[in-house]
C-alpha cells in the first residue's frame, strides 16, 4: 500500500470495478453501516485513524489484489482483508457475505495491492536522511565505503535520532506493520 493511509485519502474516486485478472467487483459491502462508495475519502481516513487506536476496532479492506503468501490461498485478484485491532483476522473472497462488515470501517481497496502480515525486517534507519544524496555506486563495496567511511564518522547522536525517526514515519506512511 504505497503511501499508506495518506495515499488512500488522496486517491481519486474511481468507478472501476474490474481488477486485473478477475470478474467485475461489486464494490465495497453495500450494507456496511460506515462506508459506502459516496463517502469522501478524507472521512474514511478520519474513521481509520480513530479505529487504529481502538483495540476492538474493525477495518475491512475490500476488492484488493491480496498477496497472501499462503499456498492454499495464493494471490486473490479481488480479495478482502479483515483487521480486528492489531490482528489480521481473515483473508479471503467476499468477507462481507460472511458478516465481516458489521461494525467495521469498510475501505474500497480496488486498484491496490495488500500484503497482509508483511513485516519489514531490514531497514537502514540511521541513514534515512541520506536518501537521494548518496552517489550511484556499482557494487556493495562502494556503497559500504561511501556510507561507513564517508558519512558515518560525521554522524552525531542527534543525527541517528533524526534518521531513525524519519525511517519510522516512512514505514508508517507506507503501511509497513510490525506484528
Amino acid at each position: 500500500m504505497n503511501g499508506g493511509l495518506a495515499a488512500a485519502a488522496d486517491a481519486p474516486e474511481t468507478d472501476a470495478r474490474t481488477p486485473t485478472g478477475g470478474a467485475p467487483y461489486p464494490g465495497p459491502c453495500k450494507d456496511a453501516a460506515i462506508h459506502h462508495d459516496h463517502t469522501p475519502r478524507r472521512s474514511v481516513l478520519d474513521q481509520l485513524r480513530r479505529t487504529a487506536v481502538n483495540p476492538d476496532g474493525h477495518i475491512l479492506f475490500t476488492g484488493a489484489t491480496v498477496v497472501t503468501m499462503d499456498p492454499a490461498l495464493g494471490v486473490l485478484s479481488s480479495g478482502d482483508v479483515l483487521v480486528q485491532g492489531a490482528t489480521i483476522a481473515a483473508v479471503g473472497h467476499d468477507l462481507c457475505a460472511q458478516g465481516a462488515a458489521e461494525g467495521a470501517v469498510v475501505v474500497d481497496a480496488v486498484g491496490t495491492i495488500l500484503t497482509p502480515g508483511f513485516v519489514a525486517t531490514h531497514r537502514h534507519a540511521w541513514e534515512s536522511q541520506l536518501r537521494r544524496i548518496m552517489p550511484d555506486v556499482d557494487d556493495l563495496g562502494a556503497y559500504v565505503t561511501t556510507t561507513l567511511l564517508g558519512y558515518a564518522p560525521a554522524y552525531r547522536p542527534e543525527d541517528m535520532y533524526i534518521g531513525t525517526k524519519l525511517a519510522a514515519l516512512t514505514a508508517i506512511d507506507s503501511g509497513i506493520t510490525t506484528r
